[in-house]
């Protein structure tokens, strides 16, 4: 595997300025620009990680299924993590709440800030739980992740 923290940290920073400085939607109902950024952000992404590995971007939907080329795992030993309560679900209040360096193998989804309308940061990883033996019964879940708690893998 080889380390891309570097690399989606760039798109990370782009995609930050971007939104925040041209797309800020006007109020709490202004869902026109939010998909607007979307959009720009996919375009964005494929350019700045996919292009980096060279891999293909047509078929590539990063913010509706979690990629199979980039893992996410703890930088340290133990994991802070909010993991949905279902799979699927939009609460993040599953019982999990600390894990170890390798007990989950997550794939990198998407970045995800709670407020959609105002500035972002794009604070956490959004992750699909791939496998786990320690915890299986959230294999298939969504979770989130701080950036500062993780690192990204092309493999």
């Amino acid at each position: 595997m080889i380390k891309a923290t570097h690399i989606f940290a760039k798109y990370r920073e782009a995609a930050r300025h971007l939104r925040n400085s041209f797309y800020v939607p006007s109020d709490n109902n202004d869902w026109d620009t939010v998909e607007d950024f979307d959009e720009v952000s996919v375009m964005l992404f494929k350019h700045l990680v996919l292009g980096e590995f060279q891999l293909p971007r047509g078929d590539f939907d990063w913010l509706a299924q979690p990629s199979s080329y980039f893992i996410v795992e703890s930088s340290a030993d133990d994991l802070p993590i909010m993991v949905n309560r279902d799979k699927q679900s939009g609460y993040w209040d599953n019982p999990i709440r600390k894990v170890k360096k390798g007990d989950l193998k997550m794939h990198f989804i998407d970045y995800y800030d709670w407020d959609s309308m105002g500035q972002i940061d794009f604070r956490y990883y959004r992750i699909r739980i791939m496998e786990s033996d320690k915890f299986p019964q959230v294999v298939g879940f969504d979770a989130f992740i701080e950036t500062i708690y993780a690192d990204v893998y092309y493999d």
